[in-house]
């Protein structure tokens, strides 16, 4: 089962979060350590350093301190020195982990106390500083030794202190037991915590799923509700309703494009269903059974020819137009193209590379329409000349032009702007809108600019 997004976001902060703690506690955890053996250390030499040199120079408080000799404690480390009633006397520092009674030995008289640690005082005896861990009565003691040098330069004995590691792992232990402890409780408290602040940050979503819910193909001028916190949440509701206007602008197009394509194609159908109802008449007269035959064999090609051109503009639209972009010499190919009276401007060396077929019917239907809205005395030409690298066609007539408020919607199918443009002249009312996939698929745009009365020029440029 696929978990929700407020559960993964939560899963993944409180796995983060646990990451980052448990990184944490570990660096506590070892810090805290070097720190007590560190200082642990620190203690051991400071108290190895002055009996050494106490004992190097013969002094009395080379065993023990300046007062001199200490009398040896008893007992295993953690008892109380004694010398007190029992529970009245001062604590050792054993208790502690601080450093036990330093010991010592002095080699040329071959006397001294045991050591803790005979690896440490081989060491010594070799002129060697070492750290060991020794034992005290069963009790685990870190050991420093050092040898003592006389006045002269010869090695004179060694200096051993020591003190228990038992109270040091004690601390550490306890340090880890509560880091141990805590982690799960934060883990816990965030992962609460995230669940709500999560849940908090997704209700506008909650809220945007089950606005979106309610509009259907048929409510697509509906809009969702926009936060105007300017957050990213806000960008995707805008965005959403960007889309929305789009699927809505495109299913009206669509729905005016099936009543108008069914519109155009009732005309044929209803005449060739009239001339067949007049051909099943055995007492027809041969004249009009001419006529009922020719009248729908025109209907015939008006309705083939629309659902053609409907077949190309969806090839089109779903980029399955073949593109076989091939050398041209222009002048041959737009001849084709431009019939008279129409005129034809253009360098004879003229070439571009472009696909043949689409480019004779982008100008062949530019031409056609130019010369079906221009009166016999007017003039249509065509020009054709490089700009860069690119080819710029241009068509000119003289004929009504079009008003300034149909421009903009000239290449919507069927759309026709006036009555001198109506379906009564042959056309389907998707010639421009062929010209404008045409130009689009072969890399270029159609712009047309008009003036009633002074007529109109189309310009296709192509890359």
């Amino acid at each position: 089962m696929r978990l929700s997004v407020r559960t993964r976001l939560t899963m993944g902060n409180v796995g983060l979060l646990a990451l980052a703690l448990l990184g944490f506690a570990t660096a506590t955890r070892l810090v805290i350590g070097k720190v007590l053996h560190e200082r642990q250390e620190q203690l051991l030499i400071a108290q190895a350093e002055p009996l050494a040199n106490a004992m190097a120079r013969g002094l009395p408080g080379g065993e023990g301190g300046p007062e001199g000799p200490r009398p040896e404690r008893e007992g295993p480390p953690g008892e109380r020195e004694r010398g007190g009633p029992p529970g009245l006397g001062r604590p050792r520092p054993a208790d502690f982990g601080l450093p036990l009674r330093p010991r010592r030995w002095n080699f040329d008289q071959n006397e001294g106390q045991a050591p803790w640690s005979e690896v440490g005082l081989e060491a010594a005896r070799q002129g060697k500083a070492t750290w060991n861990l020794g034992d005290s009565e069963g009790v685990e003691v870190l050991t420093y030794t050092r040898p003592v040098y006389a006045p002269d330069g010869h090695l004179l004995g060694a200096v051993q202190t020591g003190a228990p590691t038992g109270p040091v792992e004690a601390a550490l232990s306890s340090v880890t037991y509560s880091l141990v402890l805590l982690l799960p409780i934060l883990c816990l408290f965030a992962g609460l915590g995230g669940l709500w602040l999560t849940s908090r940050a997704l209700a506008p979503v909650r809220q945007l799923t089950e606005a979106a819910s309610h509009i259907e193909a048929e409510k697509l001028g509906e809009r969702l509700p926009e936060p105007g916190g300017g957050d990213e949440l806000d960008q995707l509701t805008q965005m959403l309703n960007r889309s929305l206007a789009r699927l809505d602008d495109a299913f009206t197009r669509q729905k005016q494009f099936t009543s108008h394509a069914s519109h155009e194609l009732r005309t044929p159908l209803a005449t060739i269903k009239t001339a067949l109802g007049l051909l099943r008449r055995s007492d027809l007269p041969p004249a009009l059974h001419a006529e009922a035959v020719a009248s729908a064999d025109d209907a015939t090609d008006r309705a083939n020819r629309l659902v053609g051109d409907l077949l190309f503009l969806a090839r089109s639209q779903n980029g399955a137009l073949p593109v076989r972009r091939t050398p041209l010499q222009l002048a041959e190919v737009l001849r084709a193209a431009v019939p008279p009276p129409a005129l034809l401007e253009i360098a004879p060396t003229l070439e571009f590379s472009s696909d043949r077929d689409l480019l004779l019917r982008l100008v062949g239907n530019l031409v056609s329409n130019a010369l079906r809205h221009t009166p016999p005395d007017g003039l249509v030409t065509v020009q054709a000349q490089r700009v860069g690298d690119s080819l710029v066609l241009t068509i000119r007539d003289t004929g009504s032009g079009i008003a300034p408020e149909h421009l903009a919607q000239l290449g919507q199918p069927f759309y026709r702007p006036d009555t001198a443009r109506a379906r009564d002249d042959g056309g389907t009312g998707l010639g421009l809108s062929i010209c404008h996939a045409i130009a689009a698929t072969l890399g270029g745009t159609l712009t047309l600019e008009s003036e009633p009365g002074k007529g109109t020029v189309a310009t296709v440029t192509l890359s």
